[in-house]
């Protein structure tokens, strides 16, 4: 069995095809390096601790995988409707009602007369009206209305000093 080998014609430059061919591999080494680093980054999220698992990029690193054109999916819109009781406003008004047949013992809580005067001005404060609160009170034997009435002053001359 003989086997005859055919000559080029012209000389084989074995160099250059191992140059390209190691520029191949090279091109290769990185691809599958970075596909690594994106299976590495997965691999974390998927199975990383909860604390670790979303990685949040700096904007001037890029991520390890390429996004372009992708769009993440739009979230879905619901309209949610519901009825909500009007809120009551209070007005200051007691909430409880008096029957008309108590009696009312009235309180007066008023100042001391030194204070009756204007600090700066040293004139009487004039009494402008009063405040009126409405408690119910008891003896052992009946009910009664305490009514606390307590007197406003203020200066006639001086209405920026309030009440």
């Amino acid at each position: 069995m003989n086997i005859a080998f055919n000559k080029p014609s012209q000389p084989v430059d074995f160099s250059a095809i191992i140059k390209q061919k190691d520029q191949v591999i090279d091109t290769l080494n990185i691809k599958i390096n970075k596909l690594q680093e994106q299976l590495d980054w997965f691999k974390k999220q998927i199975f990383g601790k909860k604390s670790e698992r979303i990685l949040d990029f700096p904007a001037s690193q890029m991520p390890l995988f390429d996004l372009a054109g992708v769009e993440p999916p739009a979230p879905e819109k619901t309209t949610i409707t519901y009825d909500r009781n009007k809120a009551r406003k209070n007005k200051g008004a007691d909430t409880i009602s008096f029957p008309d047949n108590l009696r009312v013992k009235q309180v007066k809580l008023d100042i001391p007369e030194n204070e009756k005067v204007c600090q700066d001005t040293g004139e009487p404060l004039v009494c402008i009206g009063n405040d009126i609160s409405r408690k119910l009170g008891r003896t052992p034997e009946q009910f009664f209305i305490l009514e606390y009435l307590i007197p406003k002053y203020a200066s006639k001359s001086r209405p920026e000093n309030g009440v």
